[in-house]
């Protein structure tokens, strides 16, 4: 296979030289003055590739440990990301945490990016104002990377090891801030927004608190994933949801409130909550509070063709922004939908217990709705410590007579 056959070319999402060899890209290091000269270390790095293919009898470009390149590991475990988990933001997550550590040592070997260099990372991450918990994230998911290179025989084992070894970052330890805990928004918040809200959108905050949803899960909701068992009984299990890449079921069960308001929603295929209805609605309103003849021109004055309108369903994001706007006309101020889930939890843990709300919650293990949801711990030390003064008073008290 000769050598002129292949060219450096470049990858403008990654800032990157790259080789193509039988389909398969393969990156070479930052080329910071495309299209000018490519840096020398990437013409280094691509005549060893070319030279390694030449000698290969393999059509694909070779995998053995010690001679990947980091930038080659990173594509590839990202393609594979791609297609194992379903939702695209997890795949879009993840690239977001590794491009920091391709961008200072992409065109490195995999074998020499060890525990000294993921410490380097983590202090880029706390210079660009990641959180400590942040940065401890994107730590693991680079090793995720290189554990999914070991699990390939890409990268050695031994290699993996050493990057285990590096200590948590504990509090302190580094120069970054601290997450900030996001507490539950109480009823009476939610009550004042409700008025202010598109009956659409009220809808779906009545059934997030109802029922303890993801924000993702209530503007994914359909109408083909809904069984009517009875009917004052339904479920809801989604086929795509956030533990579906491992195998759990999720089953949501709708009491008789969450029916009526998705009975409320018609009975049509497709998603139940539709920012085109909304957008109906709205329109609605305002014809009815016109105060002056409506004009023929003026009767329909939709375009044939928008180049933007209301999207089928409704997304996260443009679920937050409604709450957070409806909010401050409330003059509550701003709140999230993952709040309402908070909410949810809180109060059913706190008249029930720790595993009505795991269940609620759709968590596989109690120590997660423990530590990000309850705060039993809180309210047990409360009641210690009034147990605590009264029996000291007692004490005092006789003590004294």
């Amino acid at each position: 296979m000769a050598k002129k056959q292949f060219k450096i070319s470049y990858h403008k999402g990654t800032g990157q030289a790259c080789l193509v060899v039988s389909g398969k890209r393969i990156y070479l290091g930052k080329w910071a003055n495309w299209p000018g000269e490519p840096p020398h270390e990437v013409v280094e790095n691509f005549n060893r590739q070319v030279g390694a293919v030449a000698n290969s009898t393999s059509k694909a470009a070779p995998r053995a440990c010690g001679q990947l390149i980091l930038s080659e590991l990173a594509a590839n475990w990202l393609e594979w990301a791609a297609k194992r988990y379903k939702s695209p933001h997890t795949a879009v997550n993840l690239r977001l945490d590794i491009l920091p550590l391709l961008d200072m040592f992409g065109s490195e070997i995999v074998e020499t990016v060890g525990p000294r260099r993921l410490a380097e990372y983590q202090l880029r991450l706390a210079a660009r104002g990641r959180t400590r918990q942040g940065i401890m994230k994107a730590t693991a998911r680079c090793r995720q990377m290189f554990a999914w290179g070991v699990s390939m025989e890409m990268v050695s084992s031994s290699h993996l090891v050493a990057l285990k070894a590096m200590q948590p970052l504990r509090h302190g330890a580094i120069n970054a801030p601290e997450s900030k805990s996001k507490e539950a928004v109480d009823p009476e918040t939610v009550a004042s927004t409700l008025p202010h809200l598109r009956p659409t959108v009220a809808d779906m905050v009545r059934l997030q608190a109802l029922t303890g949803m993801r924000p993702m899960e209530v503007c994914g909701i359909t109408w083909e994933e809904i069984k009517k068992v009875s009917p004052t009984e339904w479920t809801w299990e989604p086929a795509n949801h956030k533990m579906a890449h491992l195998g759990r079921r999720r089953v949501v069960p709708l009491g008789i409130e969450a029916i009526t308001i998705l009975v409320r929603q018609g009975t049509a295929s497709g998603p139940v909550f539709s920012p085109m209805e909304c957008v109906r609605e709205w329109r609605e309103e305002k014809r009815r509070n016109r105060k002056t003849k409506v004009q023929p021109s003026q009767l329909d004055r939709s375009k044939d063709d928008p180049e933007r309108g209301p999207g089928d369903q409704y997304t996260t994001t443009s679920y937050r922004r409604a709450i957070e706007r409806a909010g401050v006309k409330a003059g509550v101020g701003k709140w999230s939908p993952n709040s309402l889930r908070k909410m949810a939890a809180q109060m059913v843990f706190d008249t029930m217990g720790l595993d009505a709300a795991r269940a609620l919650l759709g968590h596989a293990d109690g120590k997660i709705t423990r530590r990000h949801y309850a705060k039993q711990d809180l309210i047990t030390a409360r009641k210690a410590t009034s147990a605590l003064v009264e029996i000291f008073v007692s004490k005092v008290d006789a003590s004294g007579a």
